[in-house]
C-alpha cells in the first residue's frame, strides 16, 4: 500500500489546480460505467483492489445486508460509533440528497476533491482490466481507498444487491454481519423464494464473525440465517423482544426502553424501532466481545441524532406530506401499516410512481387499501413505468387516479386534494422520491400553495 505517496500526490494536484478539473469529470466517469458486469462474481472487485494495495484488508467492518432497513440500521450503528469517539465510515446506497452521501465519515460526506482523488487512482487500473468494472464496484473501491487513507477505526458497510456476490463482500470477515428484514426484491438476480434470497444475503456471513438478525424475520429467512450461522461457526444474536417497551410512537418517531436503555428513535414507524434495537444488539456485541467502549449514553446520542431522508420523512404539515422510500412489497406493507396508525380517518392522497422491474401490482394492491386517490408519475429513468398506464391500474382498484407528468404540478394537485387536514404520501420509487425532494427543497410553502 502506497498510502503516503498517494496522499502526497493528492496534495500536489490541489496546489496546481488539477484537482479542480478532475472534480468536474468524476461523476461523469462513474456514471459511464455499466450497471451490471458481464458476469456475477467478486473477481473484478478483487483484482481492482489488489492493484491498489487491498485497502479493505486494513479496515474493520460491520457488514449489513437485507432487503429493507439496511441504510437506517447502518446509520444508527455509524452515528453511535462516532458518538463513542471512533472514526467511523459509513457506506450506503443509493443516495437521496447527494451522490457523495454514499461515502461518509463521522456523518460528513466525502468531498468532491477526495472523491475525484480516489477515482483518479483507480481509473488507470479500471481501464487496463479485461472485464468491465461496474459503477457500483468503482464507487465501492473508491470508498475503501478513502476510508483507509482517512484512518477509519471501523466502517459501517451496507451491501448494494444481495450479499454473496455483492462488491462489498470482498472484505475480510467483518466483526459482525447484520441481517435486516429479508423479503422479496430483485428476484431476477437473487431468486424467487425467501430461502433463495436469504441464502444470497447470508453470503456476508464468514467464519470469525458474529451474526446479528432483525427480530421479526419471515420464518423461511430465519431458518436460513440460523443454519448459515451454525454451518460457519458464528454465534447468532437477536434482540430480546421481552426487554422492549414502546412508550410512545407517532409520526415524529418513538420513545422506547430496551434492556434498561431509554432511546428516542427519530425515524417514524414500528419497523424503525426494530431496526434501532437490531443496531443496539450489534453495538452491545462490539462492546462485550470486540473491545469497543460504547456506553448507553453513546447509544442514546447516536440513535437519537439519526436523520435519514425518505424514511417516512415529514416534509410539511397541513396537509402532512410524507416522503417514503417504499419500493417493494414489504416496504409498501410497512408504509401502509404506518399510515393506518398515523393517518387513520384522514384523507390520504398517494403520489405514486414505480419501476417496471418491481412488483408494482402487489404494491398497488396494498396502497389502494389505505389511499383515497392517486396522482401517478413516470419516474425519470429508463426503468420507469409509464404513469398513464399506472393511473389506469389505479382506477381498476376502484380509486380515482390522475396522471400528471410534471412533478411540481403533481405535488400541487396532491396538496389541493388532501386539504389542510389530509395526508399526502409520496412513494413507490426511491429515484423519484429523491428527485421530488430535491425539487421541493428549493421551494417555499408559499410558492407551492
Amino acid at each position: 500500500m502506497v498510502r503516503l505517496q498517494e496522499i502526497a500526490d493528492r496534495r500536489r494536484r490541489k496546489e496546481t489546480g488539477k484537482e479542480a478539473a478532475a472534480v468536474n469529470e468524476t461523476l461523469r466517469y462513474i456514471h459511464s460505467r455499466t450497471r451490471f458486469g458481464s458476469r456475477f462474481g467478486l473477481e473484478r472487485m478483487q483484482e481492482l483492489l489488489r492493484r491498489v494495495g487491498n485497502p479493505q484488508e486494513h479496515l474493520r467492518f460491520v457488514h449489513i445486508a437485507g432487503t429493507n432497513g439496511k441504510g437506517s440500521t447502518a446509520t444508527y450503528i455509524a452515528n453511535t460509533l462516532t458518538a463513542a469517539g471512533y472514526r467511523c465510515g459509513r457506506y450506503i446506497s443509493p443516495f437521496v440528497l447527494n451522490f457523495n452521501e454514499r461515502i461518509s465519515i463521522d456523518g460528513v460526506s466525502i468531498s468532491d476533491e477526495d472523491l475525484a482523488w480516489a477515482v483518479n487512482i483507480l481509473k488507470p487500473h479500471v481501464e487496463q482490466m479485461d472485464d468491465t468494472v461496474t459503477e457500483f464496484e468503482l464507487v465501492t473501491a473508491a470508498a475503501m481507498l478513502y476510508y483507509y487513507a482517512q484512518g477509519c477505526d471501523v466502517v459501517s458497510l451496507e451491501t448494494g444487491l444481495g450479499g454473496r456476490f455483492d462488491a462489498t463482500n470482498v472484505i475480510p470477515a467483518p466483526m459482525c454481519a447484520v441481517l435486516t428484514k429479508i423479503s422479496f426484491d430483485h428476484m431476477q438476480y437473487l431468486g424467487t423464494t425467501l430461502e433463495q434470497i436469504a441464502f444470497e444475503k447470508c453470503g456476508i456471513v464468514k467464519p470469525g464473525s458474529a451474526v446479528i438478525s432483525y427480530p421479526f424475520q419471515f420464518s423461511e429467512a430465519a431458518g436460513v440465517i440460523a443454519r448459515t450461522a451454525e454451518e460457519r461457526g458464528c454465534p447468532l444474536y437477536l434482540p430480546d423482544n421481552d426487554k422492549l417497551e414502546i412508550l410512545r410512537s407517532d409520526i415524529d418517531g418513538s420513545l422506547i426502553e430496551y434492556d434498561g436503555l431509554r432511546l428516542r428513535v427519530p425515524l417514524a414507524g414500528r419497523h424503525q424501532i426494530y431496526n434501532a434495537v437490531t443496531a443496539v444488539c450489534a453495538l452491545q456485541y462490539l462492546t462485550a466481545r470486540r473491545g469497543f467502549r460504547i456506553s448507553r449514553e453513546h447509544m442514546a446520542e447516536g440513535i437519537g441524532n439519526t436523520f435519514f431522508p425518505a424514511r417516512l420523512e415529514v416534509l410539511r404539515r397541513e396537509p402532512t406530506v410524507l416522503l417514503d422510500a417504499a419500493h417493494n412489497a414489504d416496504g409498501m406493507r410497512t408504509l401502509c401499516d404506518a399510515l393506518d396508525n398515523f393517518a387513520k380517518g384522514k384523507k390520504i392522497v398517494a403520489v405514486f410512481g414505480v419501476f417496471k422491474d418491481k412488483d408494482y401490482k402487489t404494491e398497488l394492491e396494498m396502497l389502494a387499501k389505505c389511499a383515497d386517490c392517486f396522482i401517478t408519475l413516470t419516474p425519470d429513468d429508463p426503468r420507469g413505468l409509464d404513469g398513464g398506464y399506472l393511473a389506469h391500474l389505479c382506477r381498476r382498484t376502484g380509486k380515482p387516479a390522475e396522471h400528471i407528468p410534471d412533478y411540481l404540478d403533481a405535488y400541487k394537485k396532491a396538496l389541493e386534494l388532501a386539504g389542510p387536514k389530509g395526508f399526502v404520501v409520496i412513494c413507490g420509487c426511491l429515484h423519484m422520491a429523491s428527485d421530488i425532494r430535491a425539487l421541493l427543497q428549493n421551494l417555499s410553502d408559499e410558492s407551492v400553495g
